[in-house]
């Protein structure tokens, strides 16, 4: 089933509607952690990790350096709860990537 920090919404309400924008998602936490050192959506138990996931949007991004705002931005659309807000796939986030390090 996966990883409940790193699971979307979707995957974890419904797992048969899961589509490459659920690997965005993942992807998008991954990004979170690499910067801001932790996780977006915590939880002592694995069902208050999905209540966080379900109702509340991502921690701040706090860092010992300010986040440029295209890198914020890029990491928060991933984290977006509505899969159709998010990048459609994985190349998208590599070329929205590409676009901030340029």
């Amino acid at each position: 089933m996966g990883s409940p920090a790193y699971m979307s919404p979707e995957q974890m309400l419904e797992p048969s509607q899961v589509d490459p924008r659920s690997d965005v998602w993942s992807m998008g936490v991954l990004l979170y952690q690499l910067v801001a050192g932790g996780l977006p959506f915590r939880g002592d138990t694995h069902l208050q990790i999905f209540a966080n996931v379900m109702t509340k949007p991502p921690l701040p991004l706090h860092t010992a350096e300010p986040v440029p705002p295209a890198v914020e931005a890029t990491i928060l659309k991933c984290l977006r709860r509505d899969r159709d807000d998010r990048y459609e796939s994985m190349g998208a986030l590599a070329a929205a990537l590409r676009a901030v390090a340029a």
